[in-house]
């Protein structure tokens, strides 16, 4: 979880560029504070030493690679220099919820399925359907895979993971003795910005930012998980 100390050593600039991106998204700006403070605790710097994944929402290195960046100079960057990566990497999907943002960072090969909760995104090994794909035309990545590196979704442990899990994940973040802090620094910021009172529900879409869940790759990005949490 997110110290208070790395909350407070986060400038105003920061929250102000996440509002800033949730106006021109209309995303809620906690939902992607949520999901950073899941992946990296609010921490730029921070790498995993086996997947190499890194910053705020832990890209994994073929996802800088693609930025033009690499995992050893993004972790140099600061919390308010990687908004614009993460912006590039969200940007034109759609994310009503907190939920849906972590699918997005896990799986966004399936993020059409964000509003199933009971769609299945991980089986325990042994159990049917394990060793089944889970996308088309990649040998590589089985909902077995995907359980057994992610097994930390599957708090009731009942043997599959699914879109709910996302949700739930996120939600944990809001019983952290840090999250009233980081809610504090945002509210703050969407009032500067001109965004208060922070939505409750995703205000209504312009045409142009509606895409459908097209893959470009996304599903690797689920690699980054294939670690011990």
């Amino acid at each position: 979880m997110a110290t208070l100390s790395a909350v407070n050593a986060l400038p105003d600039a920061f929250f102000d560029g996440v509002v800033g991106l949730s106006k021109r998204y209309h995303w809620n700006p906690l939902h992607p504070l949520m999901v950073m403070d899941s992946e990296s605790e609010l921490e730029p710097a921070v790498q995993n030493p086996n997947s190499g994944a890194t910053g705020l929402i832990q890209f994994m290195p073929f996802i800088l690679a693609n930025f033009g960046t690499s995992p050893e100079e993004f972790r140099t960057f600061s919390a308010v220099e990687q908004l614009p990566y993460v912006a590039q990497f969200f940007a034109g999907k759609t994310l009503p919820t907190a939920g849906s943002f972590y699918l997005a960072t896990f799986l966004p090969g399936l993020l059409d399925h964000a509003n199933e909760p009971d769609f299945v995104l991980g089986i325990a090994p042994g159990q049917p359907g394990a060793d089944d794909l889970i996308l088309p035309g990649r040998a590589d990545l089985t909902f077995g895979q995907i359980y057994n590196s992610n097994s930390v979704f599957d708090k009731a442990r009942k043997g599959y993971i699914e879109v709910a899990d996302m949700q739930r994940r996120t939600d944990e973040v809001l019983t952290r003795p840090s999250w009233p802090a980081i809610q504090a620094r945002i509210e703050a910021a969407a009032k500067r910005g001109g965004m208060w009172p922070l939505p409750t529900e995703r205000p209504p879409v312009p045409w142009k930012y509606i895409v459908t869940g097209t893959f470009v790759g996304g599903a690797l990005y689920a690699l980054h998980h294939l670690v011990t949490k």
